[in-house]
């Protein structure tokens, strides 16, 4: 089968565009897309999300603040941008990307499956949370092979944040 760019619908009925729209190209951001401008986006903190012990509070402080991406459609009311280092979620989440997070008020209700960034006394991960058979534990599941699952009760999670998108960067731009 070759693909020539004209649209099916155009060539079985003769509805639409004798052209397929071009394909669709993913966003990419660059430097430019970080703004000074307070008035609209979402904040980006400088901070690094699989290291450091910072309680939440102190994370999100405003002094943290380095800029504002302003996407409404991808970016939900209340998020917070931080960073991402590492290759543990990668190809899902590769090193350097954004990630907005949205904080998790009741830890009961976990959506398993689902990537969080989990707070310990220790450590910040990025990390599918996955229902363990003991009811009192979590299983932290990274999406490279590499990396083992890590088994913990779910009393030593101080705060979980759910990732709402992913903000990818080609850096061969």
């Amino acid at each position: 089968v070759v693909n020539l760019g004209v649209s099916k619908p155009w060539l079985v009925s003769g509805d639409g565009s004798p052209l397929a729209a071009p394909p669709l190209r993913p966003a990419t951001m660059d430097a430019g897309a970080l703004s000074a401008d307070a008035s609209r986006g979402t904040p980006v903190y400088d901070i690094d999300v699989t290291a450091g012990t910072a309680p939440r509070a102190m994370m999100f402080a405003d002094e943290r603040i380095s800029g504002w991406i302003d996407m409404p459609a991808l970016l939900e009311p209340g998020c917070r941008i931080v960073s991402v280092s590492g290759n543990s979620m990668a190809p899902v989440i590769n090193d350097g990307d954004l990630i907005a997070v949205r904080e998790v008020n009741n830890m009961d209700l976990i959506l398993w499956g689902e990537i969080y960034v989990v707070l310990l006394d220790d450590y910040r991960m990025v990390k599918y949370v996955r229902r363990h058979p003991d009811r009192r534990m979590v299983t932290l599941h990274s999406e490279n092979a590499a990396y083992d699952d890590i088994e913990l009760p779910r009393s030593d999670i101080r705060e979980l944040m759910i990732v709402q998108s992913i903000l990818h960067f080609d850096r061969r731009l």
